[in-house]
């Protein structure tokens, strides 16, 4: 993988997981409006959490292997 189409991928990858800390503050934030369940909160969140794993792997394995 050429080096430009690293840096775009971290950046692109960064962003992403950025985006996914604030769609679970803002679970966070229905969830004390009480616009979620609990029961929903907390799956979604888990979901939330995974996505954010898969997110933080790919980011570390480019930045060990390019």
């Amino acid at each position: 993988m050429r080096v430009q189409e690293t840096i775009h991928d971290i950046i692109f990858l960064d962003i992403s997981y950025a985006s996914l800390q604030e769609t679970k503050y803002l679970l966070h934030f229905i969830y004390v409006e009480k616009l979620l369940s609990e029961e929903e909160y907390k799956k979604m969140f888990t979901l939330a959490d995974g996505i954010g794993a898969m997110f933080w792997k790919e980011i570390q394995n480019i930045k060990e292997h390019g």
